[in-house]
């Protein structure tokens, strides 16, 4: 007995070998509610790392960054403003005994305006008396007559500054000398009133009406500032006068006398001298005015006797200067 129970342990051990080695599928008694059938599987811990995951589709390819918008600055002025400052008019002596010539430097503080370059020999002498006194570009260059005797020094003058704004009577024979310079072209004309610096410019010529005459188109301009005036009359002769004296404010503490003061621009300047009622004259051009250059100044100079009228003569005196601050006014 003890024999059969020790082979059946031996079988049943042998049967339990052989069910491990096949790695098979083993029965499970079937409990109530519980499949007959499952693989038995070890409790095995799994720890679990999630990547980011790649979106492996096509991209467009990047942007660029839209530009940042720069604050809009206001732009630098032309000049620096600062109209308490001391004006100089300067009458320069552009001339010889060969020719008349006219060239006037109007500057208050950084604002300098140039009226007329004078001949083109003189070029060389308008340059460097602008230097002196440090202009470094020009605000307005006014060209006021068609006239070799005050244009001449264009040429150099661009060369050497920066002009912002060339104001011109709009004549013809003249646009093709304005449009060389790099520049705002302005044809300026009787009504107009501009301000720079504390001055005000007044446009009294030409009018809207031209003259046959293009000396009588020229441009004049009455000149304002701390109550102080000149009138600047460039080449204007009888029919231009009287057509001021009758029409416009005219009144002036300083008269540039018209066409170098010589006989034609004053042979009949009784009237327009009146209404002008200046208290001193200035006078530029060449020693010389014999009939070839325009006949003599000696009546104009008896008639601003006669009316206590002072005057300054460029060529006897060299460069002439008017000098405006709060006081008033003086002649250097």
């Amino acid at each position: 007995m003890r024999k059969f129970i020790i082979w059946a342990a031996l079988f049943i051990m042998l049967l339990g070998c052989l069910g491990q080695e096949s790695g098979g599928e083993i029965q499970i008694e079937k409990e109530e509610g519980q499949n007959v059938s499952e693989e038995v599987q070890e409790d095995i811990k799994v720890n679990i790392t999630v990547e980011e995951q790649k979106n492996e589709t096509a991209q467009p390819p990047p942007q660029a960054e839209p530009p940042v918008e720069e604050e809009e600055t206001e732009e630098a002025p032309e000049y620096i403003f600062n109209p308490q400052a001391t004006t100089g008019v300067y009458f320069l002596d552009v001339a010889d005994r060969e020719t008349h010539g006219r060239a006037v430097l109007v500057k208050k503080g950084d604002f300098d305006m140039i009226i007329d370059t004078g001949p083109e020999k003189f070029s060389n002498k308008l340059i460097s008396f602008l230097r002196s006194k440090n202009v470094d570009d020009i605000e307005v260059l006014v060209l006021s007559v068609n006239d070799p005797r005050v244009l001449g020094g264009v040429e150099k003058l661009k060369e050497k500054y920066a002009i912002r704004e060339v104001w011109w009577n709009g004549d013809e024979e003249m646009r093709e000398m304005v449009e060389s310079i790099e520049a705002e072209s302005r044809v300026v004309g009787r009504g107009e009133e501009y301000e720079y610096n504390g001055i005000k410019f007044e446009i009294l010529n030409p009018p809207s009406k031209r003259f046959a005459d293009p000396d009588n188109n020229a441009v004049v301009i009455r000149m304002v500032d701390k109550n102080v005036s000149i009138l600047f009359t460039s080449n204007i002769l009888m029919g231009a006068q009287g057509d001021l004296a009758n029409t416009q404010n005219i009144s002036a503490h300083i008269l540039h006398a018209p066409y170098f003061g010589v006989g034609r621009g004053t042979r009949n300047i009784q009237l327009f001298l009146q209404k002008v009622s200046p208290e001193v004259t200035i006078i530029d051009g060449s020693e010389r005015d014999t009939p070839d250059m325009g006949a003599e100044r000696a009546p104009f100079k008896r008639l601003l006797n006669q009316y206590n009228i002072g005057y300054v003569e460029t060529y006897e005196t060299g460069d002439a200067k008017i000098i405006i601050d709060e006081q008033g006014y003086s002649v250097q």
